[in-house]
């Protein structure tokens, strides 16, 4: 399970609901690496840290207005208003332990992002 962080100036730990599962096992990073007027660019690495490995992953979260994604990479991201969902790519579906892979999306939206809440295989991520 995962850890939701934003990499933006710095990380910045997000608290996961106390009403959802938390799992202790793994970690999710959330990295802006470009922002400009009416998009912005962003990575996301999830990290296995005990066994056993994922062999297939899904990871979601929910915008906090309704985002475009235009484009993507290392993963396969539908998006429906505010909810995001990324499923493996067929190169990268198991994370043994200790290790990660990382994943990254092109989007418009009008205001730059917070950092989202992130689920993974329907299970809250903690902060760090």
């Amino acid at each position: 399970m995962l850890v939701a962080t934003l990499a933006a100036a710095g990380l910045v730990a997000i608290p996961a609901s106390p009403a959802l599962a938390k799992c202790p096992d793994c970690h999710c990073l959330w990295k802006l690496q470009s922002i400009w007027a009416g998009g912005y660019q962003a990575e996301v690495t999830v990290t296995n840290l005990k066994p056993p490995a994922y062999e297939k992953w899904l990871v979601t979260w929910t915008f906090q207005e309704p985002t475009v994604v235009v484009a993507h990479w290392n993963a396969v991201i539908t998006t429906s208003g505010t909810a995001a969902t990324a499923v493996n790519a067929s190169h990268n579906g198991s994370i043994s332990a200790g290790a990660s892979v990382t994943f990254g999306f092109v989007a418009r939206a009008a205001k730059t992002p917070s950092p989202p809440l992130f689920q993974v295989d329907h299970v809250t991520c903690p902060h760090p």
